[in-house]
Protein backbone atom coordinates (compact mmCIF):
# COMPACT_ATOMS: atom_id res chain seq x y z
CA UNK A 1 0.00 0.00 0.00
CA UNK A 2 1.39 3.29 -0.90
CA UNK A 3 1.73 5.81 1.88
CA UNK A 4 -0.04 9.03 1.93
CA UNK A 5 2.06 12.74 3.09
CA UNK A 6 0.30 14.46 6.24
CA UNK A 7 -1.14 17.53 5.33
CA UNK A 8 -0.36 18.28 9.20
CA UNK A 9 1.82 21.11 9.42
CA UNK A 10 3.17 19.61 12.98
CA UNK A 11 6.44 17.55 12.33
CA UNK A 12 6.21 13.60 13.12
CA UNK A 13 7.46 12.33 16.19
CA UNK A 14 11.11 11.42 16.24
CA UNK A 15 10.98 7.56 17.59
CA UNK A 16 15.02 7.15 16.79
CA UNK A 17 17.03 6.09 19.56
CA UNK A 18 19.46 9.18 18.96
CA UNK A 19 18.77 11.90 21.34
CA UNK A 20 16.54 15.20 20.54
CA UNK A 21 18.35 17.91 19.41
CA UNK A 22 18.02 21.09 21.13
CA UNK A 23 15.45 22.57 18.78
CA UNK A 24 13.21 19.53 18.70
CA UNK A 25 13.39 19.45 22.16
CA UNK A 26 12.24 22.98 22.48
CA UNK A 27 9.41 22.12 19.80
CA UNK A 28 8.69 19.21 21.51
CA UNK A 29 8.00 21.40 24.57
CA UNK A 30 5.89 24.43 23.56
CA UNK A 31 3.80 22.10 21.28
CA UNK A 32 2.91 20.11 24.35
CA UNK A 33 2.01 23.56 25.86
CA UNK A 34 0.08 25.14 23.12
CA UNK A 35 -1.80 21.74 23.04
CA UNK A 36 -2.66 22.44 27.13
CA UNK A 37 -4.20 26.04 26.11
CA UNK A 38 -1.27 28.30 27.32
CA UNK A 39 -1.31 31.85 25.43
CA UNK A 40 0.77 32.84 23.04
CA UNK A 41 2.42 35.14 25.17
CA UNK A 42 3.27 32.59 27.57
CA UNK A 43 4.72 29.90 24.86
CA UNK A 44 6.85 32.83 23.80
CA UNK A 45 8.84 33.38 27.85
CA UNK A 46 9.11 29.73 28.06
CA UNK A 47 10.74 29.23 24.37
CA UNK A 48 12.81 32.34 24.87
CA UNK A 49 14.39 31.24 28.33
CA UNK A 50 15.58 28.12 26.76
CA UNK A 51 16.39 29.30 23.72
CA UNK A 52 18.89 31.82 24.97
CA UNK A 53 20.34 29.42 27.98
CA UNK A 54 20.89 26.26 24.59
CA UNK A 55 22.50 29.56 22.47
CA UNK A 56 24.67 29.98 25.72
CA UNK A 57 25.71 26.41 26.22
CA UNK A 58 26.51 25.88 22.36
CA UNK A 59 28.36 29.23 21.64
CA UNK A 60 30.56 27.74 25.00
CA UNK A 61 31.06 24.63 23.69
CA UNK A 62 29.39 23.24 26.88
CA UNK A 63 26.78 20.42 26.91
CA UNK A 64 22.92 20.92 25.27
CA UNK A 65 19.71 20.84 26.82
CA UNK A 66 19.32 16.77 27.09
CA UNK A 67 22.90 16.30 28.84
CA UNK A 68 22.98 19.87 30.51
CA UNK A 69 24.57 19.24 34.19
CA UNK A 70 23.29 22.45 36.92
CA UNK A 71 27.01 23.87 36.07
CA UNK A 72 25.79 24.85 33.24
CA UNK A 73 22.50 26.42 34.48
CA UNK A 74 24.31 28.21 37.47
CA UNK A 75 26.80 29.49 35.35
CA UNK A 76 24.17 30.82 33.14
CA UNK A 77 22.08 33.06 35.44
CA UNK A 78 25.26 34.20 36.81
CA UNK A 79 25.93 35.87 33.38
CA UNK A 80 22.25 37.15 33.23
CA UNK A 81 22.98 39.02 36.52
CA UNK A 82 26.61 40.07 34.99
CA UNK A 83 24.49 41.28 32.43
CA UNK A 84 22.54 43.62 34.42
CA UNK A 85 19.10 41.63 34.26
CA UNK A 86 16.97 42.16 37.31
CA UNK A 87 16.59 39.17 39.83
CA UNK A 88 12.44 39.46 38.89
CA UNK A 89 14.14 38.69 35.21
CA UNK A 90 16.27 35.97 36.07
CA UNK A 91 13.56 34.19 38.43
CA UNK A 92 11.60 34.16 35.21
CA UNK A 93 13.77 32.57 33.53
CA UNK A 94 14.51 30.18 36.23
CA UNK A 95 10.94 29.14 36.46
CA UNK A 96 10.81 28.42 32.77
CA UNK A 97 13.78 26.07 32.57
CA UNK A 98 11.93 24.15 35.67
CA UNK A 99 9.28 23.76 34.02
CA UNK A 100 10.71 22.65 30.96
CA UNK A 101 13.19 20.34 32.63
CA UNK A 102 10.30 18.67 34.49
CA UNK A 103 8.62 18.17 31.02
CA UNK A 104 11.47 16.40 29.60
CA UNK A 105 11.54 13.99 33.13
CA UNK A 106 8.00 13.18 32.10
CA UNK A 107 8.69 12.51 28.51
CA UNK A 108 11.75 10.62 29.41
CA UNK A 109 14.23 12.41 27.53
CA UNK A 110 16.61 13.02 30.14
CA UNK A 111 16.51 11.09 33.84
CA UNK A 112 16.70 14.07 36.00
CA UNK A 113 15.88 17.83 36.41
CA UNK A 114 19.19 19.76 36.86
CA UNK A 115 16.68 22.59 38.29
CA UNK A 116 16.17 20.23 41.20
CA UNK A 117 19.96 21.25 42.33
CA UNK A 118 19.86 25.04 41.52
CA UNK A 119 18.87 27.05 44.08
CA UNK A 120 16.29 29.40 43.00
CA UNK A 121 17.05 33.15 42.44
CA UNK A 122 16.41 35.66 45.07
CA UNK A 123 13.77 39.00 44.81
CA UNK A 124 14.39 41.46 47.27
CA UNK A 125 11.89 43.51 48.81
CA UNK A 126 11.48 46.88 47.46
CA UNK A 127 9.20 49.66 48.13
CA UNK A 128 7.61 51.04 45.18
CA UNK A 129 6.69 54.92 44.09
CA UNK A 130 3.55 55.48 45.10
CA UNK A 131 1.51 58.80 44.49
CA UNK A 132 0.58 61.02 47.65
CA UNK A 133 -3.01 61.75 48.50
CA UNK A 134 -2.78 65.36 46.86
CA UNK A 135 -1.25 63.85 43.83
CA UNK A 136 -4.26 61.83 43.43
CA UNK A 137 -6.60 64.98 44.25
CA UNK A 138 -4.68 67.13 41.42
CA UNK A 139 -5.12 64.56 39.23
CA UNK A 140 -8.92 64.05 40.02
CA UNK A 141 -9.81 68.11 39.92
CA UNK A 142 -7.85 68.06 36.33
CA UNK A 143 -10.69 65.69 35.13
CA UNK A 144 -13.64 67.29 36.57
CA UNK A 145 -16.79 66.46 36.89
CA UNK A 146 -19.04 68.31 34.55
CA UNK A 147 -19.51 64.98 32.37
CA UNK A 148 -20.91 61.38 33.13
CA UNK A 149 -17.43 60.49 31.56
CA UNK A 150 -15.42 62.84 33.85
CA UNK A 151 -17.45 61.46 36.88
CA UNK A 152 -16.36 58.07 35.16
CA UNK A 153 -12.32 59.16 34.87
CA UNK A 154 -12.11 60.16 38.13
CA UNK A 155 -13.91 57.57 40.10
CA UNK A 156 -11.32 55.26 38.05
CA UNK A 157 -8.50 56.93 39.26
CA UNK A 158 -10.04 56.92 43.16
CA UNK A 159 -10.74 53.28 43.19
CA UNK A 160 -6.84 52.43 41.53
CA UNK A 161 -5.50 54.73 44.21
CA UNK A 162 -7.57 53.00 47.35
CA UNK A 163 -7.81 50.16 46.57
CA UNK A 164 -4.51 49.08 44.03
CA UNK A 165 -6.52 46.45 41.65
CA UNK A 166 -5.03 45.78 38.69
CA UNK A 167 -5.95 47.80 35.40
CA UNK A 168 -7.74 44.49 34.05
CA UNK A 169 -9.54 44.03 36.83
CA UNK A 170 -10.54 47.76 37.04
CA UNK A 171 -11.77 47.59 33.39
CA UNK A 172 -13.79 43.97 33.88
CA UNK A 173 -16.03 45.56 37.10
CA UNK A 174 -19.56 46.06 36.29
CA UNK A 175 -22.47 47.59 38.10
CA UNK A 176 -23.35 44.43 39.82
CA UNK A 177 -19.26 44.24 41.02
CA UNK A 178 -20.66 46.82 43.83
CA UNK A 179 -22.20 46.88 47.02
CA UNK A 180 -23.31 50.38 48.45
CA UNK A 181 -24.72 48.71 51.29
CA UNK A 182 -21.13 47.88 52.80
CA UNK A 183 -19.38 49.47 50.91
CA UNK A 184 -17.13 46.74 49.17
CA UNK A 185 -16.53 46.30 45.07
CA UNK A 186 -16.20 42.45 44.31
CA UNK A 187 -13.18 42.09 42.29
CA UNK A 188 -12.61 39.29 40.52
CA UNK A 189 -8.41 38.91 39.67
CA UNK A 190 -6.38 36.07 37.63
CA UNK A 191 -3.00 35.34 39.76
CA UNK A 192 0.11 34.03 37.93
CA UNK A 193 2.05 31.18 38.67
CA UNK A 194 5.28 30.12 37.17
CA UNK A 195 5.07 32.68 34.17
CA UNK A 196 1.54 31.27 33.32
CA UNK A 197 -1.94 32.44 34.12
CA UNK A 198 -2.41 29.59 36.77
CA UNK A 199 -6.41 30.11 38.58
CA UNK A 200 -8.86 32.97 39.02
CA UNK A 201 -9.99 33.98 42.28
CA UNK A 202 -12.07 36.66 44.09
CA UNK A 203 -11.40 39.65 46.75
CA UNK A 204 -13.41 42.37 48.10
CA UNK A 205 -12.17 45.62 48.58
CA UNK A 206 -14.10 48.43 50.61
CA UNK A 207 -15.32 51.53 48.55
CA UNK A 208 -13.70 55.26 49.26
CA UNK A 209 -15.69 57.34 51.58
CA UNK A 210 -15.11 59.98 49.00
Amino acid sequence: MASKSSSSDVSAPNYSSEPLSDDDLIRGFTLALGAGGRKPRTLFIYEDSIRKLSDFAQNLGLPGLVTMDRKVVRHWLTSLYQQGNKPATVSIRYRSLNRFFRWCVKEDEIADNPMNHVEPPRIPSEIQPYYQPDDVETVVKSIGRSTSLNLRDAAMVMVLYDSGVRAAELCGMKVSDLDWRDQTILVLEKQASNAEWAWEASRQWPLSDT
